[in-house]
């Protein structure tokens, strides 16, 4: 009698043993995928830095043409390249800006048009304002979760 409490107690101890171990897993892998939400929006919003960016030095350059620059922002490198598509009046301008941020790459292809021309006290022009027409967001599907 006292050999067959020992295995039934051994059985109950090796099946909540075993749930014990999947509760585990299953939170392992759900903090392993909330963490990888985070850095996909933390990419998400270098990328759109490195728009903002971009806006900005199209707003200063006078020539509104801007090859690829690459800046070191919060550990992350984000990027951006402008392109002219349109030189004639509206000018208008295609700009790819991006960020990866461990392992989470976010690219955003963004559309702008000049909006109207900043002119100094004396009214010589010295800048343009941009307004994006269009614009969308591509991440990688690399998946940092390791199982």
């Amino acid at each position: 009698m006292g050999a067959s409490k020992g295995a039934l107690l051994s059985g109950v101890a090796l099946i909540v043993g075993i749930y014990a171990s999947g509760i585990h897993k299953a939170d392992a892998i759900i903090a392993a995928s909330s963490g990888t939400r985070v850095y996909q929006l933390q990419s998400d919003a270098n990328a759109r830095t490195a728009l903002r960016l971009a806006l900005n030095d199209m707003r200063d350059n006078t020539s509104w043409s801007v090859a690829l620059k690459k800046v070191i922002f919060l550990g992350d490198t984000i990027w951006y390249d402008v392109t002219n598509t349109q030189a004639s009046s509206p000018k208008k301008a295609t700009i790819k800006a991006g960020s990866k941020y461990k392992g989470i790459e976010t690219e955003i292809p963004a559309y702008v048009a000049e909006s109207g021309v900043i002119v100094n006290r004396r009214g010589r022009r010295i800048g343009y304002n941009w307004a994006i027409t269009k614009t969308y967001v591509k991440q990688s599907t690399e998946s940092i979760i390791t199982q």
